[in-house]
Order: structure tokens, then sequence, then C-alpha cells
């Protein structure tokens, strides 16, 4: 009803706009055009309110659906509103039983799909492309699918033959279609690697129920999807361990992409994202772009943070005065830290696209930090996982990250006491090392 009312109220204003300017033309050597008027009980506004109550349903049963796949929810995870916007996009299909949705080595359509019901078999075959290519040229005549219950064409043995649902292709009941692998389930995404990667489909398709898809247009993919993609890829291909998080996503083992997990901030040079001397909550950095030092003080002194742990925090008000930094404990804090930034420092390590590293908390290791971590480059971009993101990474994977973590922090700690043997002085920095 309310829908109806604001169909009815947007036509009534048209027809008075409609009018008013028809009345009020100007003559001229042409009469003006007659207003058009718009009546309810022509039909049209409920055409109108037809159309809007289909999309809305449609629009409403794929945010559910995409909801309810990992891929989408992972993508979702890391950019807020990408369901909404591609929910309004998306269109559905069907398919029989026994179809073949594309074939190993097809060109692909541009588009992805979501299995909404039913299952699909992945076959994947090891024989070459050119045996394909000369079974589907012996003297086949190509056109229409399987489902479509009709004769398209014999090839020369006499076999009937049959386009794919996407019609990149023709298979026979005599194809080779490969060995079945995996069957997927409702909440899969399928084909969606060839939008990423554009190559060939790696795989063959089969329906082994009767189906239904949601399917993604290759442009709005690029334009909604791929983005937030590309944040998941690096991160599978970047962050040790994480190579078979994709693949676990989409055959369903789980529910969400890691990835999501983490957040993306972009930071200029100077920023320190660990402080030498200061105990870090867990967290793990992945660098997108751009780079990073890790230093170490020269002379512990000159660290801030061991000045602190001295010292009370105290804060000279005018007349000599003191006050407890309780009233303003962080901005006193910020103010002493930025003391050491023009104090000597060796540089360690430096960072580029793609390198890792992580609190010693998160490795977890007791004890402060060894080294302050800079940002050296305008626009570094880092993808940061706080320590829920620690919490919820799968306990195979994180034993993995986590030792390939601890190897690289002692190959640092084994190059500074080359470049640096005083460094080892410290007691904080001896308990590290221990």
């Amino acid at each position: 009803q309310g829908m109806r009312r604001m169909v009815t109220q947007a036509c009534t204003r048209h027809a008075s706009v409609s009018t008013f300017a028809a009345r009020s033309a100007v003559v001229g050597e042409s009469a003006p055009m007659p207003a058009r008027r718009w009546n309810s009980r022509s039909g049209e506004i409920e055409k109108v309110l037809s159309v809007l109550g289909k999309n809305a349903v449609r629009a409403s049963r794929a945010q559910t659906l995409l909801h309810q796949s990992a891929f989408f929810a992972s993508a979702e995870d890391a950019s807020p509103g990408l369901i909404r916007s591609l929910s309004k996009v998306v269109k559905f299909i069907k398919a029989k039983e026994g179809d073949v949705l594309f074939r190993q080595w097809d060109f692909p359509k541009d588009c992805c799909y979501v299995v909404v019901s039913g299952c699909v078999g992945i076959h994947i075959v090891q024989k070459k492309l050119e045996d394909k290519e000369h079974e589907m040229n012996s003297g086949a005549v190509y056109g229409g699918t399987k489902s479509a219950r009709q004769s398209h064409g014999e090839s020369k043995d006499g076999t009937m033959r049959y386009e794919t649902l996407e019609r990149g292709s023709t298979w026979s009941e005599n194809s080779d279609l490969g060995k079945l692998v995996v069957i997927l389930r409702p909440g899969v995404v399928i084909g969606e690697r060839a939008l990423q990667d554009e190559c060939r489909r790696a795989a063959t398709v089969v329906c082994r129920e009767d189906c239904e898809f949601m399917v993604t247009d290759g442009n709005d993919y690029r334009e909604i999807v791929k983005p937030s993609i590309e944040r998941l890829k690096f991160l599978d291909k970047n962050l040790p361990g994480a190579d078979a998080w994709a693949n676990q996503v989409a055959c369903g083992e789980l529910e969400r992409h890691p990835a999501g997990f983490f957040r993306e901030e972009t930071f200029e040079p100077g920023k320190k994202l660990l402080h030498e001397g200061l105990l870090s909550e867990p967290g793990i950095f992945v660098i997108r772009s751009g780079t990073v030092e890790l230093r170490r003080y020269t002379s512990p002194q000159d660290n801030p943070a061991y000045r602190l742990g001295r010292r009370p925090l105290l804060q000279v008000r005018g007349g000599g005065e003191s006050m407890k930094a309780e009233s303003r404990p962080g901005q006193v804090v910020r103010d002493q830290m930025a003391e050491g930034d023009d104090a000597d420092y060796v540089v360690i390590d430096t960072l580029e696209q793609g390198a890792s590293f992580a609190s010693l908390s998160a490795m977890p290791l007791p004890g402060a930090e060894p080294f302050t971590v800079v940002v050296t480059s305008p626009g570094t971009s880092v993808l940061m996982g706080s320590e829920r993101c620690v919490r919820k990474l799968p306990a195979a994977d994180l034993a993995k990250l986590r030792q390939v973590l601890v190897q690289s922090a002692k190959a640092r700690m084994r190059k500074l006491e080359a470049l640096h043997p005083d460094a080892f002085s410290h007691r904080s920095t001896a308990a590290v090392v221990s």
C-alpha cells in the first residue's frame, strides 16, 4: 500500500506538471503537444507496481543468498555495502540434471555463478586442449542444450551433440569430461577465477540435479566485487599459510575468508607501527604497497621508551609547578616518545610489497618489541590483523604463519647482532633474545 501511494503521488505530480506546462505554453507557430495524463484506472500504476515489486523481491532474495555464500560474505567483510549493490544487478537461471554449464578449456562467458539449489560436479580431465578441439570438430552440428530436449546435430558416428549452457563448446554422451574431483552445493561460487585471471575455464561443471544459479555479469563483478577480491587474493598469495583459504571458502570448508578480519590503512612517512621497548598487543601486518623500515636505536639511552620506564611522567606548568601526567597522560607520552625521532639508529631490514611481520605477542613471544617499525614511503598501504583476527585464523594456518614469523624475527636478531653487538647489552633486549 505504501508503494502504491508513492507511485500514485509521483504520477499525480507528473500529470500536474505536464498539464500546467501545456496550458502556459506561449502560442507560437505550432501548437504544443497535448499533455499526457496518468490514469490510475488504466493499469499503468499496476504495471509500475508489478515491475517494482518483482525487482524488490529479486533483490531481497539475492541479498539473502549472497550473505549465505562464504565467498561474497568475505568480500562484504572487506567492503561493506558490496552485497547490497550486487543484489540489484544479479539474475537467476535454471538448468536440468545432466546439463553441462561449461567445459574445461572453454573461453569463459563474462560472468560467474552462485549455486542456489541442487548440486554440481567438478570434473577435470588430463587430456590436452587439442584432444577436446578434435572431438568437437569431428563433423558435429552445434546448437542448443540437452535440457532443450531437441535434436541439433549428429557427428559422423551418429552421436548427438549438445551445447553447454554458456554456449562456449559442445559435448556428447561419449565425451570424456574428466574425473569427478568434488561435488559443490548451494552457496558455492563457480567461475569467478576466470573473471579474475582472464584465463580459460579450469574444469568442467556438470549439473548432478536440477539446479538454479544466480548469475553475476562480468562488468558488474569487476566494478563491484573485484577490488575486494583482489585484496583477498593478495593475502592468499603473500601471507604464509593463507594459500589454501580461497579454495577452502569455495568448497564451503570455511564460513568466511580470514582476509575479512584484516583492515587496510594508509600511512605517511614517519608513522610508527611498532616501537622498540614497548609491549604491543597481538598484531599481524602485511604491506600491500610502499615500504617500511625496521630500526634499532644505536644507544638504549636514546630510546624514550627506556627513559619513560625509569622516571615518573611529570608535566611542568608555568611558574615551575608540577602536575601529575594523569591529567593528560596520552599527550605527555606522545610528546616524550617524539623526543627520540632525531636519535641515531641502525636499519635492520627494509620491507616492501608482500612482506609480512608481526608484534612479538602475536607469535606469541613475551617481551618488549626489539625494533621500531617506521613507514618510509608516501601512501604506504598496510593490511593489519588485530588480536581478534589472530584468534579467528584457522589453527593449522596460524601455526604455520607463526613458524614463518618467528624464523624471520630470529634472522633479524642475528643480523642486528652482527651489525650492532652493543644492542644486546640492554636487559630488555637480552630478555627478548633469550
